[in-house]
């Protein structure tokens, strides 16, 4: 009887082990695939030139000001706030984070690169459609990576350290970092339009329907099945 007992309690640890191994593994792809995919939308945000994201308004003002390019500035911001990071908000680092700073840039570049040679001359309404598609690859993209949940950027761990004693006032403290972010890189350069004022305001309510319908269910449905 108690052999037995030893047994299922082997089993029921094996198990665990087996389903927490498999459940990092996703995680882990998740994140890459989602970082890939938020560095796509960049770029289609950046041929669209409609507006991007108040961070990529930044690092493209700033790239336009030292005559640079995207990839360069973006690796040198990001780290600057990593420092920062390390010192206030070590704990919310991760594996996340390094693939934002070895991905996002690279990628970004390399794919616009591309798309430039495809659409040498983008009409009005080819440059909708690639508005429209990168915030919606950038939505997904983010949706995988906040909810594998193993690191988060170093710009997001501005407003997530700044916010950490008032959670509810997260939501203030992000829109004024992205405002920030938004005015700086305009004022350098940056393109500011119809997609920064979506990304800005419009893409919580969106990433928050993809985690529900999407992101967390990839994850449930293995976890279920074992």
């Amino acid at each position: 009887m108690k052999t037995d007992q030893s047994d299922k309690v082997i089993h029921i640890r094996s198990a665990g082990k087996t389903h927490v191994k498999k459940t990092l593994i996703k995680r882990t792809l998740m994140t890459i695939v989602g970082v890939s995919l938020v560095s796509v939308a960049v770029a289609l945000l950046r041929l669209s030139d409609l507006g991007t994201d108040p961070y990529t308004v930044l690092v493209m003002g700033l790239a336009h000001a030292f005559d640079s390019t995207y990839f360069v500035i973006f690796t040198i911001v990001s780290v600057a706030l990593l420092v920062g990071a390390l010192i206030f908000a070590r704990n919310l680092l991760g594996f996340g984070t390094v693939c934002v700073l070895l991905l996002i840039g690279a990628i970004a570049d390399q794919v616009f690169n591309v798309l430039v040679n495809v659409f040498p001359d983008p009409t009005v309404l080819t440059r909708s459609l690639l508005l429209i598609g990168g915030i919606a690859v950038m939505c997904l993209g983010s949706s995988l990576y906040y909810t594998a949940d193993l690191g988060v950027s170093p710009y997001d761990c501005v407003a997530l350290r700044l916010s950490r004693k008032h959670p509810k006032r997260f939501k203030y403290i992000r829109i004024t970092a992205d405002l920030t972010c938004t005015g700086i890189g305009f004022v350098l350069g940056g393109t500011v339009g119809v997609g920064t004022v979506v990304t800005a305001f419009f893409m919580g309510p969106l990433i928050a329907w993809m985690n529900e319908h999407i992101a967390k269910p990839l994850l449930k449905e293995k976890a279920s099945a074992d």
